[in-house]
């Protein structure tokens, strides 16, 4: 199964996610492409060495959750807990070794494997970043 590679950036500075963006890890070092348009729509790529204290990059996840939005790692999603009907609990979207996990806020070595949960049913509540509240 093969699923787009994209990312996010979040500038901590500025407070905002950046756009037309992407990353890459060559040999260790975090990369930052930026696009931009010049005169008839041409993109034109810049390329430099992010500082990794002023940055924090997102990966998507490759999927959507039910009403459609991306989800990316670092989102906040609220799903079905076990067999309790209209029992919600939330889970952050995290990175771990070789996939996408779900992982309690509460117990954060505690991860969730997306065949428990699937993406695909849970929805998208916010980011750890721009919603920090959520995980209270």
């Amino acid at each position: 199964m093969s699923r787009q590679v994209k990312y996010r950036v979040w500038d901590k500075p500025f407070n905002n996610w950046m756009d037309h963006c992407a990353s890459l890890m060559a040999n260790g070092t975090m990369l930052y492409i930026s696009i931009t348009l010049e005169d008839g729509n041409k993109p034109t790529p810049s390329i430099f060495n992010v500082d990794s204290e002023r940055y924090i990059i997102q990966q998507f996840t490759g999927l959507q959750d039910r009403n459609g939005k991306e989800i990316y790692e670092g989102d906040v999603v609220s799903l079905d807990y076990g067999n309790l009907k209209g029992s919600k609990q939330l889970a952050v979207v995290v990175w771990s070794m070789n996939g996408f996990y779900l992982q309690h806020p509460k117990f954060p070595k505690a991860l969730f494997e997306d065949t428990t949960y699937q993406f695909e049913e849970c929805k998208v509540m916010g980011n750890v970043i721009q919603h920090p509240e959520l995980l209270d």
